[in-house]
């Protein structure tokens, strides 16, 4: 800028152009980012200064193909999404946990529910991690009535190992923190859906 040069052009190496990049974005009048590949160098001795002379030849000779860079509002949606992603996956691998630690101790709840995620396996489970005692009536008040596996094959399922107070507690901390998860989920489809009506304005 204090020379006069308005356009800038520079690799896009790991995530260390991005700061870069928010400083000069509203600054200059274009900030080209490449991919490391299209601006390589001979093999041999290089340091930053022939980097730049070199990216600064390409340039000027128009041998540059710039990477498509969204404007800032798509940027932060994309890392929105990105974090919402990373939460669903570990929510997904809280339940597998879930679930595979329930099976080491015979119960089945797989074998019977289409969909442990849903509000009867969720009963269920709370109800075994409870710690208090509960009988097949109280298994099967959980239970929906959209529910199609037949009532005996549920209450086998649920006919587990008696889980000790050590299991119970590591259990409930997977639970909890499936919950979390959950919430930061919601959390995040809001907050992406004030992001795409500001998008829209």
């Amino acid at each position: 800028m204090q020379n006069d040069c308005h356009p800038v052009c520079m690799e896009s190496t790991g995530k260390y152009w991005v700061p870069v990049y928010n400083v000069l974005e509203s600054a200059m009048n274009e900030v080209r980012v490449c991919n490391p590949k299209w601006l390589s160098l001979v093999k041999g001795e290089k340091d930053d200064n022939k980097d730049a002379a070199r990216i600064c030849d390409l340039y000027r000779n128009g041998m540059t193909k710039s990477s498509y860079i969204p404007n800032k509002q798509i940027r932060t949606l994309r890392e929105l999404t990105r974090l919402r992603q990373k939460y669903v996956q570990q929510r997904t691998s809280d339940y597998n946990r879930l679930i595979n630690c329930l099976t080491v101790s015979n119960y089945k709840l797989d074998m019977v529910f289409s969909n442990v995620r849903g509000r009867s396996a969720s009963l269920i489970i709370n109800l075994i991690l409870s710690g208090e005692p509960y009988t097949d009536e109280d298994i099967l008040k959980c239970v929906s009535s959209r529910c199609k596996a037949p009532r005996e094959d549920i209450l086998r399922a649920c006919h587990g190992f008696v889980l000790d107070k050590f299991q119970r507690q590591k259990l409930q901390i997977i639970q909890d923190h499936i919950d979390g998860l959950t919430k930061e989920i919601e959390k995040l489809d809001r907050i992406i859906a004030e992001a795409c009506e500001d998008q829209n304005d």
